[in-house]
């Protein structure tokens, strides 16, 4: 447990200030008129969020389930359900959300999958999600969808263009094998000449590197020919994507305001879209900012941060506290197995 908090130190600390900064706002605002408002939401509407929110968790578990599956049919379904959780955890305490595969990657492999299996899984299901933000994004766009919100389209295709180098570069490490060995060849040359990390055995580690990436290419390409799994993958994360960002959706109804679904979910995607390469874990403020900026016509002055508080907490605050559990249980079942 130790050692879990000094690895994660500085992203528990940063989700434990963005936090702390929520709470002295609703501290501003007046407690007693936060928890008069609360008290008065619609509690259907509350329950049909955080219902969305388990079902996207569930997703992205079936998700991962659905890719191993292809080559390990002893995988099942609640230990990707698990690796899901952990990886969104992860996700969310670190900066650019990096942190979540390659622990993902990890937890797969004490399930023994092989390393280069694992990670061939998480990247195309890592891609397929991107594919489908990107899409969401440009809905709007496509239907020539006005809002009014400053500089709209300027975010929107700023936004869509880093996303998009995003994809193209992780798909070019996937396509270009030969590219892949040399990047690793001059890992580990160098290595292997520095003082303070130096590789006992750089043949040996570029051996085991080498034998990964074709383990990852022959997955990538077994993944690639199985069509009905890819359109699946595609089918089921466009509906995860909808269900993460209706929760806004549900928010707004149950503190009674009027609002279209499709309006919400669409500008949802372009908040996360956005705000995906802000550097601070969960991008915390710039979510909090966007969401301000992007529904004031529907936030009243009264009621802008217990909404935005209550979105967070379920989109953002409450993935932490399930993952958190569940990391905390693995920890504690991989020390009485020793």
């Amino acid at each position: 447990m130790k050692k879990f908090f000094q690895k994660n130190w500085f992203g528990l600390l940063s989700v434990t200030i963005s936090f702390i900064i929520l709470a002295s706002l609703i501290f501003s605002e007046g407690i007693g008129k936060f928890y008069s408002i609360l008290i008065n939401l619609d509690v259907y509407f509350l329950l049909c969020a955080f219902t969305a929110i388990i079902l996207y968790c569930i997703l992205d578990g079936f998700i991962l389930f659905l890719l191993t599956k292809i080559k390990y049919k002893s995988y099942n379904f609640f230990a990707a359900l698990k690796t899901s959780v952990i990886g969104l955890f992860y996700s969310a305490i670190t900066p650019l959300a990096i942190g979540g595969q390659p622990v993902q990657i990890v937890n797969m492999t004490r399930a023994k999958i092989k390393f280069g299996d694992a990670a061939s899984f998480i990247i195309i299901k890592m891609i397929v999600y991107q594919v489908g933000l990107i899409l969401y994004s440009l809905a709007p766009i496509f239907f020539r969808m006005h809002f009014d919100i400053p500089n709209f389209l300027g975010l929107a295709m700023a936004a869509l263009f880093l996303n998009s180098i995003f994809i193209l570069s992780i798909i070019f490490v996937c396509i270009k094998k030969d590219c892949v060995i040399k990047i690793c060849q001059v890992y580990v040359n160098f290595f292997s000449k520095t003082k303070f990390f130096r590789l006992k055995n750089p043949d040996a580690t570029l051996k085991k590197m080498l034998e990964q990436i074709n383990l990852f290419n022959e997955s990538t390409k077994i993944i690639e020919s199985k069509k009905f799994y890819l359109v699946s993958v595609s089918l089921l994360t466009f509906l995860q994507l909808s269900i993460y960002y209706s929760i806004a959706y549900f928010v707004f109804k149950s503190f009674g305001i009027a609002c279209n679904i499709f309006n919400v979910i669409f500008i949802t995607s372009l908040i996360y879209m956005i705000t995906t390469f802000v550097p601070i874990p969960g991008a915390s403020g710039a979510n909090e900012g966007a969401f301000f900026i992007f529904f004031r016509s529907l936030l009243s002055q009264n009621s802008v941060i217990p909404i935005i508080f209550v979105w967070r907490f379920i989109t953002y605050y409450f993935l932490i506290f399930v993952g958190g559990i569940i990391i905390i249980i693995d920890m504690l079942k991989r020390r009485t197995d020793l």
